[in-house]
This record gives C-alpha cells, sequence and structure tokens, in this order.
C-alpha cells in the first residue's frame, strides 16, 4: 500500500498540477488513488521510503531543490512557475476573539452558576453569570454599567472585591479571553430564580462540568482575587 504523508500530497500536487485542495475529501481521495498507481508492487517498501525521501531532500515545503529534481522536467508546477503554490489547501476561516467577563457572584459559601445556551460554544457546560465584552479594557465602573451587568446583578446590593488576570482557550475559530470578577452580595434571597441558573457551595463546584478556561481558574485556587 502507498504512503500517503505531507510529502507525497507535496509531490504529487506539483508534479500533476493538482488544483484540488487537500484539505478536503475529494483531495485527499485523489492523492491516495494516485500514489498507489504510482507505487512500485515489486519493491513497495523502497519506493515508500524514497518518496518520502525525496519530499524531505529535495521537493521541500520551502526552498525545494529544483535544480537538482532529476523530475523536473515533467513537473507541471515547475512548468507553470508555481512551485510555491502547491499543495492547494483551503484557506481556513479567521479566529474570532471573544471577550467574557465572568461575574463570581455570591457570598462566603456560595457562588451563581448558570447552564451554558445550546446555540454557542460549550454547549450545556455550566459556568459564572458573564458579560460578553468587545474588549478587556474596561474600568470597573464602565463595565458595571454595561446593560448586561445590570440585568445580571439587578435587585442585589454588591461589592467587586477584587479581577483575576486573563485567562485564555484557544478553539478551533475561537479564541476566548476571560476575566473573573469576585462580586460579593449581602444574602442570597435576591438571586434571580430562573430554572438555568442555580446557587451551589463553593467547595462543590468541582462537581459540575465548566468550560476548560474556567475550570483553570477554579484549579489555580484563584476564588480569592487580588483586591485593586
Amino acid at each position: 500500500v502507498a504512503v500517503v504523508d505531507g510529502n507525497v500530497y507535496r509531490i504529487l500536487s506539483r508534479y500533476m498540477g493538482i488544483s484540488t485542495s487537500i484539505d478536503s475529501d475529494a483531495g485527499k481521495k485523489q492523492i491516495a488513488v494516485l500514489a498507489q498507481q504510482a507505487l512500485d508492487q515489486q519493491r513497495p517498501a523502497a519506493y515508500n521510503q524514497a518518496i518520502m525521501d525525496f519530499g524531505a531532500l529535495v521537493c521541500k515545503p520551502r526552498q525545494p531543490g529544483c535544480g537538482a529534481c532529476p523530475l523536473s522536467n515533467q513537473c507541471q508546477a515547475l512548468a507553470h512557475g508555481k512551485v510555491a503554490s502547491f499543495p492547494v489547501r483551503e484557506k481556513k476561516p479567521a479566529r474570532r476573539r471573544r471577550y467574557f467577563e465572568y461575574l463570581v457572584l455570591g457570598n462566603e459559601e456560595q457562588v451563581w452558576i448558570r447552564k451554558r445556551p445550546a446555540k454557542d460554544i460549550w454547549a450545556d457546560l455550566y459556568e459564572f453569570p458573564m458579560v460578553e465584552q468587545d474588549h478587556l479594557n474596561s474600568t470597573e465602573a464602565m463595565l458595571a454599567a454595561t446593560e448586561a451587568w445590570q440585568e445580571i446583578c439587578k435587585g442585589m446590593a454588591w461589592q467587586v472585591r477584587g479581577v483575576s488576570a486573563p485567562y485564555r482557550q484557544v478553539l478551533s475559530h475561537q479564541e476566548i479571553v476571560a476575566r473573573f470578577w469576585d462580586i460579593r452580595v449581602e444574602g442570597s434571597e435576591n438571586y434571580p430564580t430562573k430554572i438555568e441558573n442555580m446557587m451551589v457551595e463553593r467547595q462543590r463546584l468541582n462537581k459540575f462540568a465548566f468550560p476548560r478556561i474556567i475550570t483553570q481558574y477554579l484549579s489555580s485556587n484563584k476564588l480569592s482575587l487580588n483586591l485593586f
């Protein structure tokens, strides 16, 4: 069976001028078929080793040795001056950066958590109440004045005790940057009573499934945050 690795994708794409993206199912299938057709049936092991070595030493990703290449006369990419354009890859979407301000609302024993909605990342995992921002440059006063903050803290007497340094988690198409605000409130009778919200003991937070960025925050023992 023909080996199909990055070297093979690159060599066959350049040599045959294959314009199909190697990231696509069609491109992968096309290369696999061509690699099998090119395989030396009498010496498959030697062929597989040779084509991988050829890709590593001659048909390299950058600065390939086209001048010394024994296949240069038949190479379609070289003939059209497009060696650097092969293999073709699909353009990856730009990674979106999002900024979450988590409000760790509670007293000394308990905090408020909620379940994330099903139509976003981390569906059905738990989190602290959150305000999403365009950036993390807001002061406490500016952040507390946002409509989202006001809605979350409506009817409660609260006081900011501190804020964490930013935490980061990189996803396939998103990067999450989050801070955690330690906010103490008087009593718990004013907490919203929506079904997706609940008050839990701080020592029981490890019983819930949180996104990794919150787990990192909890495991770093940052519930007692640096004061301003």
